[in-house]
């Protein structure tokens, strides 16, 4: 939906409990602006907007691959305490 640059209206209301809502607006559009969407359908155009389908942040994903690697512990591996001893499972809920 094509809207104006203008500032939102609030409209305040109630919800079916009774409590305040207030809902965001807009006031749209009634002409079609040359060079817009809304225009171009009108008359009978594709209106085409470019999109960035690749949302890889390459800044991010370089600085992630250039981090020392540190290898995965096995599954079967026997985990251990700083002392040197054996860990106890980890039990969930009540006991």
């Amino acid at each position: 939906m094509t809207v104006k640059l203008s500032l939102p209206r609030v409209v305040p209301s109630k919800d079916p409990m009774g409590r305040p809502i207030f809902w965001f607006t807009v006031k749209p559009l009634d002409d079609e602006v040359e060079g817009t969407d809304r225009w171009a359908f009108a008359n009978h155009w594709v209106s085409v907007t470019p999109l960035r389908l690749d949302l890889t942040a390459e800044k991010d994903l370089t600085h992630a691959l250039s981090l020392p690697q540190t290898p995965a512990l096995s599954p079967k591996s026997k985990r251990t305490t700083r002392s040197g001893k054996k860990r106890q499972p980890r039990r969930l809920g009540p006991e």
